[in-house]
């Protein structure tokens, strides 16, 4: 009942223009994850952790809504259910991201606003090219891998202008500082975070091939580098203040289903050292295979982190696959007793709808 009624309602809403299309589609997960983890305190106590195997359950819905004006300019939007981390709807809070995104396009270019990826992310292939993912994410959750930048520093809601000229990528994006409650705005309501990107990408005999460089800046900038152990986040450095980064990368498909992507990443802390990234990616898909392999790495003043990441699915037919996934972490800190290695896996059935 309720289904129909949400259609019911986006067709009334969707009333009056050439076309308009609606899409439910959903995926779900089962399977079993673990761990281990090995850590020196600040203090010199040495302890070690079995994060013990462990039922692993997940379902995700999402409703894409597309459309077209008399005049040609295409609109749509998508509705991520699993997107609402704090139990609410999806779309109660209207001054955060709630898994929405919502576009319009045309001769123009395309403006997106919601739960989308900065100019920066956007123009550059990350590390994680050609992954066939996993239930838990093992594989992308180490202390070495970077795929967003700075995105997510503010409230989740970016404003991108992307448009594509022959080969030639550009995008431009802004994302604001948290809101309060009813949209009231907080302490340093004038941070942003922004972000410019330009992309290349060419085909040539036996496969394609792009390069990218990006700039983003945030007045009060917040980088994921963390892994997770029994479901509780480790955040070790790189999280705090104004800071830009510098990105370049390169990529490569091979017809043979061969993939390579690297990034190198420079990020300028106007109150402490520098930190550099590098991440390398490769995946291969044969007959029902896929396979994929990534390592990254941080280098700054006050210690290295690293890790890589294997991941690896079989394709059942009709929509099923079967997942297994590896990650492992580790830190090099100066300065510091505090040392981490921390190992996760996962094996499970994907289903998608």
């Amino acid at each position: 009942m309720k289904k129909v009624l949400l259609t019911s309602t986006a067709l009334v809403l969707l009333a009056g223009t050439a076309s308009a299309d609606i899409a439910l589609s959903g995926s779900a997960e089962m399977g079993v994850r673990g761990g281990q983890l090995d850590a020196t305190n600040a203090d010199g106590a040495e302890f070690d952790e079995t994060i013990p195997l462990q039922f692993h359950t997940d379902i995700d819905v999402t409703f894409t809504l597309s459309g077209e004006t008399d005049g040609g300019l295409a609109f749509g939007a998508a509705i991520d259910l699993d997107e609402s981390g704090d139990g609410s709807p999806a779309v109660d809070n209207d001054f955060d991201d709630g898994g929405v995104a919502i576009f319009i396009s045309g001769d123009f270019g395309t403006l997106t606003l919601g739960d989308t990826d900065g100019a920066l992310d956007f123009v550059t292939q990350d590390m994680g090219i050609a992954n066939p993912g996993s239930i838990d994410d093992s594989e992308t959750e180490h202390f070495g891998y970077l795929g967003a930048w700075l995105d997510g520093s503010g409230d989740g809601q970016i404003a991108r202008y992307d448009i594509s000229i022959d080969a030639f990528t550009f995008a431009v994006s802004v994302e604001q500082m948290p809101t309060g409650e009813g949209g009231l705005v907080l302490e340093d309501d004038d941070d942003l975070t922004w972000a410019v990107g330009f992309g290349y990408d060419f085909d040539f005999a036996g496969g394609s091939a792009g390069v990218s460089i990006g700039y983003q800046y945030s007045d009060n900038g917040s980088i994921d580098v963390g892994d997770s152990v029994d479901g509780e986040d480790i955040n070790l450095v790189f999280n705090a203040g104004e800071v830009a980064a510098t990105a370049v990368g390169a990529s490569v498909s091979l017809d043979n289903g061969l993939s390579a992507a690297f990034t190198y990443t420079n990020f300028d802390f106007d109150e402490g050292e520098d930190a550099d990234h590098f991440g390398i990616g490769v995946g291969y898909e044969f007959d029902a295979f896929s396979i994929h392999a990534n390592y990254g790495t941080w280098e700054s003043d006050v210690g290295d982190l690293s890790g890589f990441g294997l991941a690896g699915a079989y394709d059942l037919g009709g929509g099923a696959s079967l997942h297994l996934a590896y990650g492992s972490s580790s830190s090099d800190l100066d300065d510091s007793e505090e040392e981490f290695d921390v190992d996760t896996y996962s094996f499970g059935v994907a289903f998608s709808f």
